[in-house]
């Protein structure tokens, strides 16, 4: 995610950049004044996800933002995980 907030140029750069497709979450605030979410999914491992050795994070994020008068003030992240996954639910 770091990367992909360092090819913004300066007056394209969200306030916001949310990710996804890895499955995997993470949160990194304020990096180079942007707030940045890794996004779980509602996904079980796959055969390829096993095959790699990675485990999804099964669950959703809310977000409340809040804005001011130069972009944003606060921003609320409520991240909801589900610790019993079915198998074979993809």
């Amino acid at each position: 995610m770091q990367k992909t907030i360092e090819q913004f140029p300066p007056a394209d750069k969200p306030h916001i950049l949310l990710a996804g497709h890895l499955h995997i979450t993470s949160h990194l605030p304020l990096y180079r004044n942007v707030s940045g979410f890794q996004l779980p999914c509602f996904q079980t491992q796959t055969q390829y996800l096993r095959e790699k050795g990675l485990s999804p994070d099964i669950g959703f994020l809310i977000i409340e933002v809040f804005p001011d008068s130069k972009g944003l003030a606060h921003i609320k992240s409520d991240w909801h995980f589900y610790h019993n996954p079915v198998s074979g639910d993809y």
